[in-house]
């Protein structure tokens, strides 16, 4: 799914190389002033909400701060599928033109067990346990973490 970028907003501080790179593409620049973050409005609350879903989501799970990336990614993956009272969709929908689906959700960190395919070989747990990392990307699978 490709959505064509129409306006960007970066600090004061872009390159030539970028300039030229949006102009090339019909894209408007907007520049803000390095360090104003309450000029970027909407995009910061954005940045904001995400980094608290996925900072209390590794607390609540009691998880490693190591896992940092895959609490972000299912930040963003929350955020995507939540509907905003601006539009009265969800960015999923707008992106997608079709709602998300809930099936895969799961709690952040949430402790599950796997079959060992091992076991049968020797005399080891004929489970693991693993605890949920998220949704892996382009596909219907799931993303588990197991600890060493």
């Amino acid at each position: 799914m490709s959505v064509p970028l129409g306006r960007t907003m970066v600090q004061n501080s872009a390159k030539k190389k970028l300039n030229y790179f949006l102009k090339e593409r019909g894209i408007t620049h907007e520049l803000t002033i390095p360090y104003e973050h309450h000029q970027n409005g909407w995009i910061e609350q954005t940045n904001h909400t995400i980094s608290e879903i996925a900072i209390t989501s590794l607390i609540a799970a009691n998880l490693p701060s190591s896992l940092w990336t895959y609490a972000f990614r299912y930040a963003v993956w929350i955020f995507n599928c939540t509907l905003h009272s601006e539009h009265r969709r969800t960015p999923y929908e707008i992106v997608g033109s079709r709602k998300p689906s809930m099936l895969q959700l799961r709690i952040f960190g949430v402790k599950a067990f796997i079959f060992n395919h091992q076991a049968r070989k020797d005399l080891g747990p004929k489970d693991l346990v693993v605890y949920h990392l998220g949704i892996m990307p382009d596909s219907k699978g799931c993303l588990f973490w197991l600890p060493e």
